[in-house]
């Protein structure tokens, strides 16, 4: 019978101490601080680094149920037999770590593996509804995990009194003009966007590679608030979306000065090739946006 002294098992011990070093590698290599570096590596290793742990550990519990199963030296002479209570410990602290490798190996398999980075913020009002906050993030993602698509984008602005306002995601057709026009004309654009140059929309059908980054605008509307309630310094946005794994990412950034600039759905004079019913559709879709978004406050 076996004396399930599995806790003598020296290679059992030496593996799982391997596993757990490869295991705080690959926390480490995800981390913010490493993941440049991190992402230098092949594709391949990338990809099977969350694996690594886990069948060290496998292997460790193999060794653990080996020594489990070859029992020891028959109990000596006139010693009294090991208490069934003893007996039942082992195997509980057995089963103890068999739980803590397999948590363990499920977190580093399924742990999110991206990481959002704010740049740097426009803030206006759209010239297609009023009042109605207009904010554009410039986001930088990089992916050290699988391929990824991303969804559920939303963010949210904690004024400096506490309260929250809440965004709604665009991602139609925007252009962003400086407030003050230059010689008496038409405000300069500093920002054109098309629908598929967000970054909300670009990730959402084309999965970010293994190692790779994606970059670009992500862009909403604030109903019900003026430029003047988003834009002040020390207010923080929370940007928030989820990975293919529904796992949650959240970046905050703290405006720190001031920019002015207009954000509306119509396309300045170097776009006026365009047709007027392209042009005139981001607006609809942005007055549609910001209804849905009033309905929704109300409620």
């Amino acid at each position: 019978m076996a004396d399930a002294k599995w806790y003598d098992s020296t290679k059992g011990w030496a593996t799982a101490v391997v596993g757990g070093f490869f295991w705080a590698l690959d926390q480490w290599g995800r981390a913010g601080a490493a993941v440049e570096i991190y992402q230098k590596l092949p594709r391949w290793l990338l990809l099977a680094s969350p694996y690594i742990a886990p069948l060290f550990f496998l292997v460790a519990l193999a060794f653990f149920e080996a020594r489990r199963r070859s029992g020891g030296e028959a109990t000596r002479k006139g010693k009294k037999a090991i208490k069934q209570k003893e007996i039942n410990w082992h195997l509980v602290s057995y089963g103890l770590l068999i739980a803590v490798l397999c948590a363990a190996s499920a977190w580093i398999i399924t742990r999110p593996n991206m990481t959002a980075e704010i740049k740097g913020t426009m803030i206006g009002e759209s010239r297609d509804a009023f009042p109605a906050a207009s904010l554009v993030l410039n986001v930088k993602l990089r992916n050290v995990g699988p391929p990824t698509t991303t969804s559920d984008w939303s963010a949210k602005v904690t004024l400096r009194d506490g309260e929250t306002a809440n965004g709604t995601l665009v991602e139609a057709w925007i252009t962003g003009y400086a407030e003050i026009p230059q010689n008496g004309g038409q405000p300069p654009a500093v920002f054109d966007a098309k629908p598929n140059d967000f970054l909300s929309r670009k990730t959402s059908q084309t999965p970010i590679a293994t190692g790779g980054t994606a970059s670009g605008p992500v862009a909403f509307l604030f109903v019900g608030y003026t430029r003047d309630h988003i834009n002040e310094p020390g207010n923080v946005v929370t940007l928030q979306f989820k990975d293919a794994n529904q796992h949650v990412y959240s970046e905050d950034y703290t405006i720190r000065a001031k920019a002015w600039v207009f954000v509306c759905s119509r396309s300045h004079k170097r776009l006026r090739s365009r047709s007027n019913q392209e042009d005139s559709t981001g607006s609809e879709l942005i007055r549609e946006l910001v209804k849905r978004a009033r309905i929704t406050k109300s409620m």
